[in-house]
């Protein structure tokens, strides 16, 4: 920021408006002579700027409102995009429902009588019939969500209990929806194989090198997307199994004598995918398929407890989603509010410990960030200390994106210190009480303004538990794998963000023939990078584990690439692969 004189001509930059922000509650009034020495920062409260005095007692203005500003976000975990405490399930979709009986509420738990499929209620529309005649039909929107339901079957509500719904039609749950049981084989496009309909699975037979069975499907090139399905023994077994978006996605799965599930998570490489799984059969064998589907996935917290992405908390009845638009650009928090008064706070547990509040005590703070509802008098931001709080006028319910900030001055007795995304309104069936909301601010100082969100540079968070490696966490009996590519926000379901700048990996490993032969995992950026992360049991024991803590810098999309080296045949195991740390760009 350029100092500047009273005719606002700029001399030098050397007080930012970070520095500004971080001082002007300890700077003595304007108003006061005696603080007015030669080479003395002083603060004018009429007209909240900060000036210095020079050597002719004339007030040479160091930060003018009118100037481009630079603030210094205090809110750890800014972008809001580490979800290591996500919950297990992370599919969204909708389904489609007739034979209502009982209107399902916000949050609720549904769960498939005959497949056993589960997902959580967003919203929910009424095309048609009333819950009173037993034939309400419509669309619900499901988030949490794991398993593939089954046209026909009845629903059982946690809160509404059995039968309080029937599914109609499964085909469009999700990104689509298969179980299998009954013959739609003609919904798949096959290359070198044949499917058929046996009881309540298809049959995959090799007819020539490959076995690829796919569906096209409209996907939001960036997002990520899961692929389910149950494997088995067919005609032949020990076959192995891959997904394939466009192309082999790289985890691969066995079958064996019993029913195995198998899951592949990727990221949308364009806006239409061929989705679908590839078997290696050898000769005219067969293997055997079921309950084959595809969600697009996000991470959620939406059991009835404090959980939430780290650093947060949440309502106990409160269902929180990640919110993702079309990219690394947007990410928050989706509240699905139930109850009035439904919140989720930032800080977590230390909102109360004298090492965090005790830094703000006396000092004016303000909180800022983007909401979005479509209900009124309901979405807000308040800051609040143990002797009082102050919000922020409310979202108008216009369902776009609305700043909205609030300046409070912190007790200086205070106890606590905490900021709270608040829902004021009971959560409502049709989705209009759901909030989103990004891009937040915490500064020291009296205001932020729309368009001067700035996350903090090259930001480090230790996630809250560890995120295993869907790739590579507990593969053994590895041989050599070839430079291939790793997607963090695909290998972590989401949990972490597209673009992170670097991530910290824990591994554990060992090969069957370490003592004398050279063995590793290896990670680098790119192709342009040199490896950086190596565990090498080579030198040990044979079977004795090398344990690695260790950062990798990504790629600008926030990938990294990895290659294996084996002893021999199957002789690696990657007994343990989690990221326990990410630092944002």
């Amino acid at each position: 920021m350029a100092i500047k004189d009273g005719d606002d001509a700029a001399l030098d930059d050397i007080l930012s408006y970070q520095t500004y922000n971080r001082l002007k509650n300890h700077w003595p009034a304007a108003t006061a002579p005696s603080n007015k020495q030669e080479g003395m920062i002083h603060y004018d409260t009429d007209v909240d700027r900060p000036y210095i005095r020079d050597g002719s007692g004339n007030d040479i203005e160091l930060w003018s409102k009118n100037s481009p500003i630079a603030l210094a976000n205090l809110l750890t975990n800014s972008r809001l995009s580490v979800w290591s405490q996500s919950d297990t399930n992370k599919g969204l979709g909708t389904m489609a429902y007739d034979s209502g009986s009982v209107a399902p509420v916000v949050g609720e738990a549904l769960t498939g009588d005959t497949s056993s499929a589960t997902g959580n209620v967003i919203s929910y529309t009424l095309a048609s019939g009333t819950w009173g005649g037993g034939d309400a039909a419509g669309v619900i929107t499901l988030g949490a969500v794991t398993g593939t339901f089954i046209d026909n079957e009845d629903i059982t509500g946690s809160t509404g209990g059995a039968n309080i719904l029937t599914v109609n039609g499964d085909s469009a749950i999700g990104l689509f929806n298969d179980p299998m049981n009954d013959d739609d084989t003609g919904d798949w496009t096959l290359d070198d194989c044949t499917l058929a309909f046996d009881t309540d699975h298809y049959e995959i037979t090799r007819t020539d090198s490959s076995q690829i069975i796919y569906q096209t499907k409209t996907c939001v090139t960036g997002k990520l997307y899961k692929i389910e399905c149950d494997i088995k023994n067919g005609t032949e077994a020990g076959v192995e199994v891959k997904g394939f978006a466009d192309s082999v996605l790289p985890v691969t799965y066995t079958t064996g004598v019993a029913w195995a599930k198998a899951t592949w998570t990727f990221r949308a490489p364009n806006t239409s995918v061929n989705i679908g799984a590839v078997a290696y059969i050898a000769g005219a064998a067969n293997i055997e398929v079921k309950n084959f589907s595809c969600y697009e996935i996000t991470p959620c917290c939406t059991a009835a407890d404090a959980v939430a992405l780290d650093d947060f908390v949440k309502d106990t009845t409160c269902d929180i989603y990640r919110l993702h638009r079309g990219g690394a650009d947007v990410k928050g928090v989706q509240m699905v509010v139930n109850t009035a008064s439904d919140y989720v706070r930032w800080p977590g547990a230390i909102y109360n410990l004298a090492h965090w509040y005790y830094k703000f005590r006396g000092k004016t703070i303000t909180v800022g960030g983007y909401l979005n509802t479509d209900k009124a008098s309901h979405a807000k931001i308040t800051i609040t200390d143990s002797a009082g709080s102050t919000s922020s006028a409310y979202h108008t319910g216009g369902g776009t994106d609305e700043w909205r900030e609030v300046t409070h001055t912190v007790d200086a007795s205070a106890t606590s210190l905490a900021i709270y995304i608040y829902g004021d309104q009971t959560g409502e069936t049709g989705g209009d009480t759901i909030i989103e909301f990004h891009s937040p601010m915490f500064v020291l100082g009296s205001s932020i303004g729309e368009g001067n969100y700035a996350p903090i540079p090259q930001e480090e968070i230790c996630t809250a538990k560890k995120i295993p490696s869907n790739k590579l966490d507990g593969k053994t009996s590895q041989s050599d794998i070839a430079v291939a590519d790793l997607s963090i926000a695909a290998d972590s379901d989401g949990m972490l963000p597209d673009g992170c700048m670097e991530v910290k990996i824990l591994t554990q490993c060992n090969d069957a023939g370490s003592a004398g032969t050279d063995c590793y995992l290896r990670f680098r950026a790119d192709a342009t990078k040199d490896y950086e992360y190596y565990n090498s049991p080579y030198g040990r024991a044979n079977d004795t584990d090398e344990r690695v803590l260790g950062w990798q810098q990504c790629d600008s999309l926030g990938d990294i690439d990895y290659k294996l080296e084996a002893s021999g045949a199957g002789a690696y195991d990657i007994d343990q692969m989690d990221y326990v740390a990410v630092r944002l760009r």
